[in-house]
């Protein structure tokens, strides 16, 4: 007696066969995230898998199997992804799995970055200055200045002030670009937990009279100082 097809089953795989899921994930702790200047409990993971197609009751099932690599991004390191397709530059994530787990990227506090960068600086502006100086007492101990040494004392001042004047109005311009980026950034991530209290209380039933009357705390937002 023949087997009936619909009742038998076969699993094909291909190198090529490959399966890709995206889920929201929440953290107990704020954890760095690279690319973002404030660390993150609510992300967005998207992880790549090795495929196999079953073919079972005339018809084709899908699933993924052992993971190539997972990645996690920001909220709005989503957002940006999925709206400017052809980016050259892509958009930054974070590597999670890669032929085994990855650590997390080290935090680099953005207002302690740009104080070390405005501090180095003004200290080399100083040193300028300072060598400046020097040159410009010994042209002053002249008896008599010439035009040439004039001019070069003019060009002495002109030099220590355009040593500030060209680095620190740029380093402030690049501070407020940051500080403008980091307040988005808290506010993507301040936006993934209020979906995600949400979801949660959504999932676990309860009245909405019940949850207000609780007054879940808002998360802190560590961004570095």
């Amino acid at each position: 007696m023949n087997k009936n097809p619909i009742d038998s089953s076969t699993v094909k795989s291909h190198p090529s066969y490959g399966a890709i899921t995206l889920g929201r994930m929440s953290s107990g702790a704020p954890h760095p995230m690279y690319g973002s200047s404030v660390k993150h409990r609510d992300t967005i993971r998207l992880t790549l898998h090795h495929g196999e197609c079953k073919r079972m009751l005339s018809g084709d099932w899908y699933s993924p199997k052992d993971t190539i690599v997972e990645v996690e991004m920001t909220q709005n390191q989503w957002a940006e992804l999925v709206s400017s397709i052809g980016l050259d530059a892509g958009v930054p994530c974070t590597i999670k799995w890669l032929n085994g787990p990855v650590e997390d990227p080290p935090f680099q506090s953005k207002v302690s970055e740009f104080q070390a960068e405005f501090q180095a600086c003004m200290d080399g502006a100083l040193s300028n200055a300072d060598e400046m100086i020097v040159r410009a007492k010994n042209l002053l101990e002249k008896k008599t200045l010439t035009k040439a040494d004039r001019d070069e004392l003019l060009k002495l001042l002109q030099s220590i002030q355009n040593s500030v004047r060209s680095q620190a109005p740029f380093i402030y311009k690049q501070f407020a670009e940051q500080m403008e980026k980091t307040a988005t950034e808290v506010k993507g991530e301040l936006e993934a937990w209020q979906l995600s209290r949400i979801t949660e209380l959504a999932a676990m039933g309860l009245a909405s009279k019940d949850a207000t009357e609780s007054g879940p705390d808002v998360p802190p937002i560590e961004i570095g100082s």
